[in-house]
C-alpha cells in the first residue's frame, strides 16, 4: 500500500527517525527494563527470604545454616487453616517487598513435630522470632493482627508487617518504594 509518503516500510522508517530524536523510545526502553528488574528482584526475594519445611530432617538442616545469623521467623502453621492459608499469603507479599531484612522459614506443625513439642505450640499460625540464634518474641495466634476481631479474613498485611516490623526493629523506609507502607 502506498500513500503521498511512499509504502508503508519508508513512513515506517521516517516514523522510527522522528521517535529516535525525541527519546521515546529510549525512555520506553528504560521504563521496561527498570520494571522488569524488579520483578526479578523481587521473585529472588521471595525465593532467597522464605522457606518452607514439612520434616524435622528439613528444618533441623535449614535452622542450622539460618537460624544463628540476623532476623530469622519462623512460622507454624496447619495447611488446612484458613488463618494459616491467609497469613502465609500475606507474609509472602511481605517478603516481595523485603530487602533481605528477616527470612522466614513456614513449619507444617503437623509433621514437624520435633520444634513444636520443644517450643510448646499448642495455638496455630503461632510465629517465633530469632534474631542471631536468640528467641526474641512469640507470637500467639492472629490477635492484634485483624481489622476486625470477628472476621478472620480482615487480616491486615499492614497490621502484620508493622508488628513484624516492630520486633525486628525494622526501618519501614528499608522497604521498596513501590508498597503499601510509605508514610
Amino acid at each position: 500500500m502506498t500513500s503521498d509518503y511512499g509504502d508503508d516500510d519508508d513512513i515506517f522508517d521516517q516514523l522510527e527517525k522522528e521517535s529516535e530524536k525525541d527519546g521515546f523510545f529510549d525512555k520506553y526502553r528504560q521504563e521496561k527494563i527498570n520494571q522488569l528488574n524488579s520483578i526479578i528482584r523481587r521473585n529472588n526475594n521471595l525465593s532467597n527470604y522464605y522457606s518452607e519445611v514439612s520434616t524435622n530432617d528439613e528444618l533441623i538442616e535449614l535452622m542450622s545454616k539460618k537460624i544463628k545469623f540476623g532476623n530469622q521467623l519462623l512460622i507454624f502453621i496447619n495447611e488446612n487453616f484458613i488463618s494459616c492459608q491467609l497469613l502465609v499469603n500475606l507474609i509472602k507479599e511481605i517478603i516481595l517487598k523485603n530487602n533481605g531484612l528477616f527470612n522466614v522459614i513456614i513449619v507444617n506443625a503437623l509433621t514437624v513435630s520435633f520444634i513444636v513439642d520443644k517450643l510448646k505450640i499448642k495455638t496455630l499460625p503461632s510465629l517465633v522470632f530469632y534474631n542471631n540464634g536468640q528467641q526474641i518474641n512469640i507470637k500467639i495466634g492472629l490477635n492484634g493482627l485483624l481489622d476486625d476481631p470477628s472476621d478472620i479474613k480482615s487480616l491486615s498485611e499492614y497490621k502484620l508487617n508493622d508488628y513484624i516490623s516492630k520486633v525486628f526493629s525494622l526501618n519501614k523506609r528499608d522497604y521498596d518504594s513501590d508498597n503499601d507502607y510509605s508514610d
